[in-house]
């Protein structure tokens, strides 16, 4: 369960800017908005203290029974406090009033008959509270105000850690009532380590800011998310299913050789071996549309099957005017003692080269953690699942991505200021060894992205 933990110190001087800014982030946490809330209250003894000659009891009292007056009615909340029955009993904890709607006048009346008396089992008290939410099977909220430092023998950061494993979305919220930093500092550990807000309260004013910052922004509904842009669809300009024995007139193929491609109802079949693909002088079968991709944004993807058995295999698609000058898309293969297969972007501009790789699947020398079993099944994948090739413009920015079930991968960007030659499609081997590379193609799209 991954949280954003949020420590702050409300002091006099700032809590009410601080107070709103928490009460932001109490909504963030607040998941969907439905889980319930318990409010523990410390009744100890010493919440006879006075601040500004008055009780801490009766500062509590009365700000309780504003502040949650401006809970939602829909909501639950409940009362816990503990040490208000006896003076030296650790197990001096009770539920005053289950979780329940509409709480307003009746925790105001439960609030004003709790006369403060024993010990600090503030520890105890918050689990009892959680155990009381059922914190292990749904999201639920716990907010603790105490005066004091556990004194029963408990380690309240030890909870945390416990309700934070096994809790199902659970946050305790700590407010020190009138703590000093260093005390603070002891207790503020069980928020932390739930991912709540320890807030430290000086007074009336800033107790009602710290309660509203956490027991009714926890109450409140997560604000919305504003919807997202809506984005014209991408229209596809240029789509060859490669039906039927040729391929359709506005093909071309540089450097022929009939004997290495074959179009066959639905696929386009292209053979090649030895060093070849678009940065070889005289690579065989470089198959080339001749027009233009539109203007502005688009999308130029290659699918289909690709054999790549020779471990230095290469699947093309860019826009290609010569082996010196050219962008594209490249899916290789790098087999031996490390293997990897992976995707780049290579752009030429008079014979310089710039490029980015990324790795699908490696197997060492820095590639990856993979094992080469998982490598080769990749490979085997290749050859018997569709994959897509995608060469992918942006502005004057250009990117590559390969997608095959669970994999989707894409490059960093390069930037080519004026694009030269045609969509192209080409195979090859990056390094010549024994064997053919394959790839069936069985579909080529543009997509305009205006």
């Amino acid at each position: 369960m991954t949280k954003t933990i949020l420590k702050t110190a409300l002091m006099t001087t700032a809590a009410l800017a601080v107070g709103a800014g928490l009460t932001m982030s109490a909504q963030a946490r607040a998941a969907d908005g439905n889980e319930n809330i318990i409010l523990v209250l410390d009744a100890s003894g010493s919440m006879w203290g006075q601040i500004d000659g008055k009780a801490k009891i009766e500062i509590a009292r009365e700000t309780i029974s504003d502040v949650l007056g401006n809970i939602p009615q829909d909501r639950a909340v409940g009362l816990m406090a503990y040490g208000h029955r006896h003076k030296n009993q650790c197990d001096d904890i009770e539920l005053v009033m289950p979780p329940q709607k509409n709480i307003g006048a009746a925790i105001r009346n439960e609030v004003n008959a709790i006369k403060p008396k024993g010990k600090t089992p503030l520890t105890l008290a918050v689990r009892e509270a959680a155990n009381h939410l059922g914190y292990e099977d749904k999201a639920a909220t716990v907010v603790l105000v105490t005066d004091g430092l556990e004194t029963c023998n408990q380690d309240p950061c030890a909870l945390g850690h416990e309700l934070e494993k096994s809790g199902t979305n659970f946050t305790t919220h700590v407010i020190g009532f009138g703590l000093s930093e260093e005390e603070g500092k002891q207790v503020s550990c069980l928020a932390d380590n739930t991912g709540g807000q320890y807030l430290a309260a000086a007074d009336a004013s800033t107790l009602s800011d710290a309660l509203n910052a956490t027991v009714v922004a926890a109450a409140e509904p997560a604000p919305q998310p504003e919807p997202e842009p809506v984005r014209p669809a991408a229209k596809s300009v240029f789509l060859d299913e490669f039906e039927g024995e040729a391929l359709g007139e506005h093909w071309v193929v540089i450097n022929e050789d009939q004997d290495n491609y074959v179009v066959d109802n639905g696929e386009l079949i292209l053979v090649n071996s030895g060093r070849s693909g678009l940065r070889e002088q005289n690579s065989k079968n470089i198959v080339q549309w001749q027009s233009k991709p539109p203007r502005g944004d688009w999308d130029m993807t290659m699918t289909g099957t690709f054999d790549m058995a020779t471990g230095r295999d290469s699947g093309w698609v860019g826009l290609y005017e010569d082996k010196d000058n050219f962008i594209a898309a490249h899916l290789w293969t790098n087999t031996g003692h490390c293997s990897a297969v992976g995707v780049s972007i290579i752009k030429r501009v008079k014979g310089e080269e710039s490029s980015f790789q990324a790795n699908i699947l490696g197997s060492g020398c820095g590639w990856g953690n993979a094992s080469k079993a998982d490598v080769n099944k990749l490979l085997g994948d290749l050859a018997e699942n569709p994959s897509a090739v995608t060469l992918s413009k942006r502005g004057r920015k250009y990117f590559a991505n390969f997608k095959q079930d669970t994999f989707d991968v894409s490059t960093e960007e390069l930037t080519l200021i004026r694009s030269k030659g045609k969509p192209t499609l080409a195979m090859g081997q990056w390094d010549g060894r024994k064997g053919d590379t394959t790839g069936i193609v069985d579909r080529f799209e543009i997509k305009s992205q205006k």
